[in-house]
């Protein structure tokens, strides 16, 4: 996917069960060297509108949702109704979203930005 100029990816690592981060086609590392790994990624797409100095994810209403766990995708809509409460993430078969146990990265690009599963 692309985030204004950066293209972000995820792959799958079969032997460590988790998804490995890419930025603009490298490795991204966190800085202690070791790759960045996650067990879960969410992406919520996400309007935007500009607020002084950078731009503001509007979080309140609902929106298109991906989750990749366990080398799997569910789509499906997140929504939330205000910004005291949680977010609701359903699949497009009428089920909550099910996390694997561990980390879950979050990335918010815009609505219209291409999310391409691969």
């Amino acid at each position: 996917m692309t985030i204004d100029s950066y293209k972000i990816g995820w792959t799958w690592n079969d032997s460590t069960k988790q998804y490995e981060r890419t930025q603009n086609k490298k490795a991204d590392t966190e800085r202690n060297g070791d790759r960045v790994t996650t067990e879960n990624v969410l992406i919520l797409k996400m309007v935007y509108k500009f607020s002084v100095g950078s731009p503001a994810a509007q979080s309140v209403g609902s929106g298109e949702a991906f989750l990749f766990t366990g080398g799997n995708m569910v789509h499906g809509t997140w929504s939330r109704a205000d910004n005291h409460d949680v977010y609701t993430l359903t699949a497009d078969d009428g089920s909550t979203f099910l996390l694997t146990p561990g980390r879950t990265f979050v990335e918010l690009p815009r609505k219209e930005d291409i999310v391409t599963p691969k």
